[in-house]
């Protein structure tokens, strides 16, 4: 079965969550008339090479 072109692949790294991007936020506030600016706390892993 093919997957609509409107929908956003399922991560395969992390099983169970969605990508969402800036775009596909916006239009979710858009269509729905909600939904205010929000803020992405994230651990910083860092590597030595």
């Amino acid at each position: 079965m093919k997957r609509p072109a409107s929908l956003p692949v399922p991560n395969q790294a992390f099983q169970g969550f969605v990508p969402a991007r800036n775009t596909d936020f916006r239009r979710w506030q858009h269509q729905r008339n909600e939904g205010g600016d929000f803020f992405v706390f994230s651990d910083v892993l860092w590597e030595s090479y």
